[in-house]
């Protein structure tokens, strides 16, 4: 399970959890625009699977009721085929991190030199395996822990890693409520 907390690293929210990420070398520091559309794409799609109808139950409760056993039944034909695609695709290895809309920082035995230009690549998503590349350069390297900084994702990226670290907030204060019954 993910849980996020603020503190020095990054601005704001941040995510942490275990998940796939591959970092290669780049030449340059920056991203080219395909990149920065299919991180777009791919961040719109994982929001869209987090988004609740909740309004429709407020005029029609049986419309309401409908609607989330149909997402209830898509939720699990999206989970199996999700499984599917994560034992093709031979993700990477899942690896300690913590994530904001401006850094990342991970622990790993293959750790890039410091000042080196970067492309990591991660899966934010279990029920959507397609991956956010991000570029970066290293400012940290212990050898076990590595913190990059991204270059220039571009405003709708940032954006949209924003309100996705946020939705994952927002889920473990949920989540934690219900644990102590408040």
């Amino acid at each position: 399970m993910s849980h996020q907390t603020a503190d020095s690293f990054g601005a704001g929210l941040v995510l942490e959890d275990r998940l796939p990420l591959h970092w290669r070398a780049l030449d340059t520091p920056g991203v080219s625009p395909s990149l920065q559309l299919s991180n777009e794409e791919t961040l719109h799609v994982i929001l869209s699977l987090d988004e609740h109808h909740a309004e429709a139950g407020d005029e029609n409760p049986e419309f309401a009721h409908e609607v989330q056993r149909l997402e209830t039944k898509i939720n699990l034909i999206l989970e199996l085929v999700s499984q599917v695609l994560a034992c093709q695709l031979q993700l990477p290895e899942a690896l300690p991190l913590r994530l904001s809309a401006h850094e990342i920082e991970w622990e790993t035995t293959n750790a890039p030199a410091v000042g080196s230009a970067v492309l990591i690549e991660t899966y934010v998503c279990p029920r959507y395996p397609r991956p956010l590349f991000l570029p970066a350069t290293i400012k940290e390297s212990s050898g076990v822990r590595v913190r990059a900084v991204f270059n220039d994702l571009g405003e709708p990226v940032q954006d949209l890693l924003e309100k996705l670290i946020f939705r994952h907030h927002r889920r473990l204060i949920a989540a934690t409520r219900r644990a102590s019954g408040g």
